[in-house]
């Protein structure tokens, strides 16, 4: 037989499918290419043809795993944004064992998130300000309860309105007008970063003090204030 349609014939063999956990194996070894590129030199240093090079796989077995880049940088968060569900759960766990008010609930809630995006720049920037590509395959309209801070935000909302604190209105509506109240403190100096704003962090502390003062019943209100009061002067 001619050498050359013999070679033509090998090659023209398909490939026996990989093993699951051949599979897992390759998952796993471009994920980690991704996180050391990453972590190299940030979200500028990953590629498609960068991460693949690096795995030592080829740009279409990366895409049979990943729709996308942004899908892969996507997968990096798994770690952090676990922690942050763990933190969110600690405050729940803590205001229930304590006691604590509503609406306190949801400012330590909040500042819980404010200072995730601190300790975890890349997170908060790579994943949390994440637009969306048009050609993701990401499914839509999912429901809010599956993100964390939304959930355990309405379930303050729901406490705070059962007790009469948190004023009436959709707890789901008023759980997603928190959230964005901060996270757009957060993100506007960091979208328009060419002017002298104030920096992300604090005016999110500011932001939350506004935005539970928008919630609060006027009677809750009252109370809150005079209870402030009192303990002021009754410091030394």
């Amino acid at each position: 037989m001619n050498v050359f349609k013999e070679c033509a014939m090998i090659r023209g063999v398909p490939r026996p499918a990989a093993t699951e956990e051949q599979r897992v194996e390759q998952r796993l070894r471009i994920r980690r290419a991704a996180s050391e590129l990453h972590q190299e030199g940030g979200l500028r240093a990953l590629s498609v043809r960068a991460v693949a090079r690096r795995a030592g796989v080829s740009t279409g077995l990366l895409y049979s795993y990943y729709a996308n880049m942004s899908d892969l940088t996507r997968s990096l968060w798994s770690a952090p944004i676990a922690h942050l569900g763990h933190s969110l759960a600690a405050v729940e766990q803590t205001a229930s064992a304590d006691g604590v008010d509503p609406i306190t609930r949801v400012e330590r809630l909040l500042q819980t998130y404010v200072d995730f995006t601190i300790t975890n720049d890349e997170t908060h920037r790579g994943l949390l300000l994440f637009v969306r590509s048009p050609d993701s395959t990401t499914e839509l309209n999912n429901d809010p309860d599956l993100l964390m801070l939304f959930a355990s935000l309405r379930r303050a909302v729901e406490a705070g309105q059962a007790t009469g604190v948190i004023r009436d209105g959709d707890p789901r509506r008023l759980a997603q007008l928190l959230w964005s109240g901060v996270h757009g403190a957060l993100a506007l100096p960091i979208n328009i970063d060419t002017y002298d704003l104030i920096d992300g962090p604090t005016m999110a502390t500011e932001m939350i003090a506004a935005l539970t003062r928008s919630i609060t019943t006027v009677t809750s209100a009252g109370n809150r204030a005079s209870t402030g009061n009192r303990t002021s002067k009754e410091s030394p």
